[in-house]
């Protein structure tokens, strides 16, 4: 039995066509695994710890090698949880509507939060970074169609950009990647 963590982005809920794909999905993956399961994360309702003085300090220490103080020790302790509860999963469908023709501040925010040394990915001044990675998963991204006229919305090509500074969040170390936009009546996917 594996676990799927379905990370929702949009806040417009019913109105979302990213959403609905990744609903459209879920429904078909709960069918073709019945052993497995699947966990809701609403970014909107889950109070991710803030990224403030203390948490960055602490981000710092664990690069430096250096003791937390009292304040770094509890907003590492609240990133740690975060992190470990994202490491928990086998599997992801993040459903990431066009925002300001890019993604929503919440899931940027969630990033930051994943993105920390020591937990996601390997820093050393003398190596390469490395991500964290199971081979086994898997991650999808859909994404909306813009509403102004004229313009097509946001691209998958866009999508893979603003993940890609991440360390191993996505298409390294062997892992499969697709990304899927969602446009009215269809959706396409790409590795």
């Amino acid at each position: 039995m594996a676990k799927l963590l379905y990370i929702e982005s949009s806040p417009r809920k019913e109105r979302s066509a990213s959403i609905a794909v990744a609903q459209h999905f879920i429904n078909a993956y709960r069918t073709a695994h019945p052993g497995d399961t699947v966990e809701v994360l609403d970014l909107w309702k889950t109070g991710l710890p803030h990224f403030d003085q203390f948490t960055i300090d602490a981000k710092y220490a664990v690069m430096s090698g250096q003791r937390f103080t009292p304040e770094q020790a509890a907003a590492w302790n609240a990133v740690t949880k975060v992190i470990e509860h994202f490491k928990s999963a086998d599997k992801f469908v993040f459903s990431v509507p066009m925002w300001n023709f890019s993604i929503p501040y919440i899931l940027k925010h969630y990033i930051d939060i994943l993105a920390q040394p020591g937990l996601t990915f390997s820093y050393s001044p003398t190596e390469v970074t490395r991500g964290w990675s199971r081979e086994s998963r898997r991650r999808w991204f859909t994404r909306g169609r813009s509403v102004w006229p004229g313009h097509r919305g946001g691209s998958v090509r866009q999508t893979k950009r603003l993940s890609a500074p991440y360390p191993g969040f996505h298409g390294h170390h062997g892992r499969e990647t697709d990304f899927c936009r969602a446009d009215p009546g269809r959706a396409r996917c790409e590795r």
